[in-house]
């Protein structure tokens, strides 16, 4: 990357960067932690209390 450019330059990324084959908006994305954290708040507790 030269001055913040990342076209004009080498950016370093792992092997995992090969891997990754989603790459949603923000929008999208915020769509879908609030849609996964609201499934995950609506499970039992399996007993725990929560607080």
């Amino acid at each position: 990357m030269v001055d913040g450019a990342p076209t004009r330059g080498g950016l370093a990324s792992g092997k995992v960067a090969e891997v990754i084959g989603d790459l949603p908006c923000c929008a999208d994305l915020v769509d879908r932690i609030t849609a996964e954290a609201a499934t995950a708040l609506d499970r039992p507790t399996g007993g725990r209390t929560v607080e």
